[in-house]
């Protein structure tokens, strides 16, 4: 019986982590079909080819130092099947009522969901004048960021969640935490089924 526990596009990093560190890839299943330092790009280059495809192309921002950091994140592996990754695609909802989906690492240990520099700035955000910058102890280094508000999808579900905002662009971790987010859906990590599972909380 097949497995799907273990997502080979990741294994695909893992094998040369340097050669995609800090970009935005675009894969399926099974491959990574291609990689650039700019969204933009990234995004054109999924609008020319989806129609080739018969399963949803994702895209997702690769942090930097990316095996130091998934220590840091919810790391499950498994002798068996490899290793897994908990990401989600989550859809925000832009201010002129357009859509951006972008696949995030699920991150049960983050209090608040977090959303690098370059990431922020396609969905619209900017530092107003006299904003102060906020600072927050990271994991060797010190992390600068902007608190804001956006409506997501979850499930067919409209969420508004609060998030940090990177001010770092060398920064590329792009975590799904806790605020919010567990406050409407209960979470559940598969290990098994290579899944991250969100059920709605029903209201008592």
């Amino acid at each position: 019986m097949k497995r799907n526990s273990a997502q080979v596009w990741v294994q695909q990093i893992l094998k040369t982590p340097s050669e995609y560190e800090s970009k935005f890839v675009v894969h399926n299943e099974e491959h990574i079909l291609f990689s650039s330092a700019i969204m933009l790009e990234a995004e054109v280059w999924i609008k020319l080819n989806q129609p080739n495809f018969t399963e949803e192309l994702m895209l997702f921002l690769v942090p930097n130092h990316f095996e130091q950091v998934r220590l840091r994140m919810l790391k499950i592996k498994s002798l068996s099947s490899g290793e897994w990754m908990p990401t989600y695609p989550v859809i925000f909802v832009l201010p002129d009522g357009g859509t951006f989906k972008v696949e995030m690492l699920v991150d049960s240990g983050a209090d608040v969901t977090y959303m690098p520099f370059q990431i922020g700035e396609r969905l619209g955000y900017v530092k107003s004048v006299g904003e102060s910058t906020l600072t927050a102890l990271g994991v060797g280094s010190e992390v600068s960021y902007l608190i804001r508000e956006n409506k997501i999808k979850i499930e067919d579900t409209e969420i508004t969640i609060h998030l940090l905002w990177g001010q770092n662009e060398g920064i590329s971790d792009i975590l799904l935490g806790r605020l919010d987010i567990f406050d409407h859906f209960d979470v559940t990590f598969s290990q098994h089924r290579g899944k991250v599972i969100f059920n709605l909380v029903q209201a008592s």
